[in-house]
């Protein structure tokens, strides 16, 4: 039976939105849809007409948040037909930009109530959402990523050897901010030339400040305005980095088109993008808003091999096919039908296959984690990033209140497990996650209650078969085991310079307390050390009379490695007693990932270590000898600048083969 949906919209002209309008129509006509696109703004049909499409229709789909989905709500009403909102950029920071009234944002909290369904460009851009709207209690939501435009492989064009050409492609507004393009080309060599696609109301400004620059950035002859036009995947080829500095985004597609071009996309550090590069190209993110920082991530990415920044982009691109995309709409709309959801079509002109380069799923579920405790887990963004990348929604919590009846997965990071809420989420799949032992006091009776308190799950995962042994955990519950992992940029990061200190020590600061003596020994030694870290008062206190030492306080997990850089050596320090002598030192993982050598006490995890990386970690036993650090120091090895071989270290490499996968269907 032939479906039919009315899509309302307000968008005219060339963007990223009418472009994903096309992409919707296009993959739900080769499922079999009708589609009818009405404009709510203008040339919009009489009322009575208006109302009787949507009784023809068996849905109707909002192409944004906002004017059209006032409309498909009402109409949804009028028609009994339910209304899908499409969610595209990041709420709360479009919000911040044009604050609303406060009788503006009742208004739209109860527009979305009404909704049946809200979709989402990205999680970005759910989370930023629920930032801004509290008060929307629609259960009813879902990710879809915007697909990418699969383009053939095409032999490079002849480029112009003396120059280096960098692009923009975009409307010229406040929230796109293409003035820092500018500023950012002055911080550029200036071979350096931006070719800029695209019209709007700050072209003649922007035409302005390129000739008002100072004569020696040479702006004039750099920086090409190009005018609206038609874009294609030549266009992206005509250079060799598509740029992006917006306030916020949502997905978006100007990145998708040019990775899908082979040409990477090089950005300031947006949400989005983060989402997007995740862990294959997040040496594409500049590490702050400034022009400095924008042009130095151009300078350091331009250096890899043309033909590895291609393929790098391409398969970045083949994570989103089109096919998947009108899948999972399809998937949603037979959800609110009340129908079988079918098969998906077969590739066509319209809608290409791109080559399957990551796992996708037909029954995308939602995946909800409760971690209750203050404690920084890494693991929670590279979960994350897995599971949207198979196709999945994840939420995390801190209240297991929160958790919805209808959530598919609850992963609880233990601590502790509610027995009530498990019995309230019986018809969830449970699994419980052990990152680490019990420490003391009463480390073993902590562990024993968890062992006969706890329900019994679905699946365990433990960070070794040691912890599992020492949780006693050993019925036939299926496990798997997961260790700790890094960013796969750690091991493209580079130093900016000479190293400012010795030493660098990154973690929980509190369990430097016993290693009081050895700071103090490193003070007197004149060595320069650098803490990561949230600063304990008890440590404060000690810290203030040890000159040689720094702190920078708590920093983002993507400023690591430019931190950990700006020392000649990792310290790892961890007491000799279990459960931390046996458990993975994160830390040291990420020394050796970003390629420092590292100074270590002694520890079984450690002496492991140590004997899988040799040459790179050097023991001291004497921790409290100012003389035994100087001498450590001086016979430090040089740092890696190559570390591929490192990868088995990634988060990719530690979570892809996970047997909790296959196990709960995801």
């Amino acid at each position: 039976m032939q479906r039919r949906a009315l899509l309302l919209c307000e968008e005219q002209g060339p963007g990223g939105i009418q472009t994903m309008l096309g992409w919707l129509q296009q993959t739900l006509a080769a499922h079999g849809w009708v589609i009818e696109q009405v404009s709510v703004r203008t040339g919009r049909p009489p009322w009575p007409a208006l109302v009787e499409q949507a009784r023809q229709a068996d849905v109707l789909i909002a192409s944004n948040n906002f004017q059209p989905a006032y409309w498909a709500v009402l109409l949804g009403l009028l028609a009994h037909r339910p209304a899908v909102i499409w969610v595209h950029g990041p709420l709360a920071q479009v919000l911040r930009h044009n604050p609303p009234s406060a009788i503006k944002r009742g208004f739209l909290q109860g527009i979305y109530n009404l909704a049946q369904a809200l979709v989402f460009a990205s999680q970005t851009s759910m989370d930023s959402f629920a930032q801004a709207m509290p008060g929307v209690r629609q259960p009813h939501r879902r990710v879809i990523h915007n697909p990418a435009p699969w383009t053939e492989h095409h032999h490079p064009a002849t480029v112009d050897t003396h120059t280096v050409q960098l692009g923009y492609v975009g409307r010229l507004s406040p929230e796109k901010r293409p003035e820092l393009l500018l500023q950012t080309l002055a911080h550029l060599p200036a071979c350096y030339h931006l070719n800029i696609v695209g019209d709007g109301p700050l072209r003649t400004a922007l035409e302005a400040q390129v000739q008002a620059a100072a004569p020696e950035a040479r702006l004039p002859e750099r920086v090409h305005f190009l005018g609206e036009q038609a874009v294609s995947a030549d266009t992206y080829r005509a250079w060799q980095a598509t740029l992006l500095c917006s306030a916020y985004e949502g997905y978006p597609m100007v990145a998708l088109e040019s990775l899908a071009a082979g040409v990477p996309c090089i950005a300031t550090p947006l949400p989005a993008l983060h989402e997007l590069l995740g862990s294959d190209a997040p040496h594409w993110i500049a590490n702050d808003d400034t022009p400095q920082s924008l042009a130095h991530t151009v300078l350091a990415s331009l250096q890899t091999p043309e033909g590895n920044r291609q393929a790098l982009a391409r398969g970045i691109a083949a994570q989103h096919p089109a096919q998947a995309f009108g899948q999972q709409w399809q998937t949603l709309l037979c959800e609110l039908l009340d129908e079988p959801i079918g098969e998906a079509p077969a590739a066509s002109p319209a809608i290409p296959a791109a080559p399957a380069a990551t796992p996708t799923t037909h029954n995308r579920k939602s995946v909800h984690f409760v971690h209750g405790g203050s404690a920084y887990l890494p693991e929670l963004a590279a979960y994350r990033q897995e599971l949207t990348r198979r196709g999945h929604e994840v939420h995390v919590h801190s209240d297991p209140a929160s958790v919805p009846g209808n959530a598919d997965v609850v992963w609880w990071i233990c601590g502790r497990v509610s027995r009530s809420h498990t019995r309230r989420l019986a018809h969830s799949q449970h699994v419980h996650e052990y990152a680490s032992a019990s420490v003391a006091p009463m480390a073993w009776l902590k562990d024993r209650v968890k062992e006969f308190s706890h329900p019994r799950p679905a699946h365990r995962v433990f960070q070794s078969e040691w912890l599992r042994l020492r949780m006693a955990l050993t019925d036939p519950v299926p496990y798997s085991l997961r260790d700790m992992g890094v960013p796969a940029h750690f091991l493209t990061a580079q130093a900016q310079g000479e190293p400012e200190f010795d030493l660098v020590y990154l973690g929980e600061m509190s369990r430097l307390m016993p290693f009081v003596p050895a700071l103090q020994a490193i003070d007197e030694a004149g060595l320069r050390l650098l803490l990561i870290g949230q600063i304990p008062p008890e440590l404060r206190t000690v810290i203030e009379r040890l000159p040689h030492i720094h702190t920078t306080g708590r920093i983002a997990q993507d400023d690591v490695p430019t931190h950990l850089l700006r020392a000649r050596a990792g310290l790892n320090l961890v007491p000799n007693v279990l459960p931390l002598s046996a458990q993975t030192s994160t830390k040291m993982l990420e020394y050796l990932a970003v390629g420092l050598p590292v100074i270590s006490s002694r520890s079984s995890w450690a002496e492991r270590i140590a004997t899988e990386h040799p040459g790179r970690v050097q023991w001291l036993i004497a921790l409290t000898s100012a003389q035994a650090w100087r001498q450590a120091v001086t016979q430090l090895p040089a740092p890696e600048a190559y570390r591929q071989h490192l990868r088995p270290l990634t988060w990719d490499a530690q979570l892809q083969s996970l047997p909790l996968w296959q196990a709960l269907g995801l």
